[in-house]
């Protein structure tokens, strides 16, 4: 059946590997793929800088990445 000038002809969709990070702001999951400087976290907002390595809470020791532009986090 042809649909708006498609055929039934579908690729393969190949998982890509990724990365769990903790958001510094609000302590979410967030999901980062290889190459990725930066990302959004989905539940606050926040851009995060996930080029480096994410950094451990001084009292609870979770790996936490940080908001662009701040030098010091509240763990969540």
């Amino acid at each position: 059946m042809k649909l708006y000038g498609l055929h039934s002809e579908y690729d393969e969709v190949q998982p890509h590997d990724s990365e769990q990070r903790h958001c510094g702001g609000c302590g979410s999951d967030v999901e980062v793929f290889p190459g990725a400087k930066q990302v959004v976290c989905e539940s606050c907002g926040f851009k995060l800088d996930v080029e480096g390595q994410a950094l451990p809470c001084q009292k609870c020791g979770a790996l936490l990445s940080f908001p662009v532009g701040v030098n010091h986090v509240v763990c969540p």
